[in-house]
């Protein structure tokens, strides 16, 4: 069962925008939003070159090949990469970026708050997080669903179609040329992506926080029961 960890009340799309003015990093993004018409974020730490362990391993990789494939293939659009100075990774994705001629369309920030994430998540187009190990439920991808931006990662339905009654909707990839399909097809089908975003916000809400909310809430009355509610 999922931990309830993001709370939805302030990170949702119809609340974010009252915290933009406490926002350090709220006009950047914004002059980002106009500049470019398609804004891939991704906001997950950089391991995919120095890893010692392949659980470890991001992918961060595929997703900047699949992104400079994409650049390359469809015209006639302005898109940009969002990513974050966070891992030990990050000088190597920046040397990737170079060498794939794509400097213009990735854009660096710091290592920043959740607030500050969530508040460019809000702004995006779609959320990128993992394209190494298989996982379902983790911080990257959770965020993303929590601000109702359609979610592209790697994920095996067979591994987890027995964890809930359904599984949140979300762009399945695990290769360069499967990413770069996938932003491609976002471009021709943005109303169909949309709809996405918002499906996979209601799942989260109902899986991933209100009813992890209400099993806690059972096993805490249970354990007080009988007991003396003066104490």
């Amino acid at each position: 069962m999922a931990v309830p960890f993001i709370y939805t009340p302030i990170y949702n799309p119809g609340n974010i925008s009252g915290y933009y003015d406490r926002s350090c990093y709220y006009k950047s993004f914004r002059e980002i939003r106009k500049k470019y018409d398609f804004i891939v974020f991704h906001h997950a730490r950089h391991l995919w070159k120095n890893v010692s362990d392949k659980i470890l391993y991001k992918g961060n990789d595929k997703l900047v090949i699949g992104f400079a494939n994409f650049v390359k293939k469809v015209k006639g659009t302005n898109p940009c990469l969002i990513m974050f100075e966070y891992g030990r990774d990050v000088a190597e994705t920046k040397k990737l970026v170079q060498e794939l001629c794509i400097e213009e369309h990735v854009l660096w920030f710091p290592l920043v708050s959740r607030k500050e994430i969530m508040i460019g998540i809000s702004l995006a187009d779609i959320g990128a997080a993992e394209f190494g190990m298989d996982w379902m439920s983790y911080g990257t991808a959770y965020e993303i669903l929590a601000m109702g931006k359609p979610l592209m990662c790697h994920r095996n339905d067979e591994t987890y179609k027995d964890l809930y009654p359904e599984l949140y909707p979300m762009i399945n990839a695990s290769a360069p040329d499967e990413i770069t399909n996938a932003l491609t097809d976002y471009v021709h089908n943005r109303e169909f992506y949309k709809k996405m975003g918002e499906d996979g916000r209601r799942w989260f809400q109902k899986y991933a926080v209100d009813y992890p909310m209400e099993k806690y809430l059972e096993i805490i009355l249970e354990k007080n029961k009988g007991k003396d509610s003066s104490c």
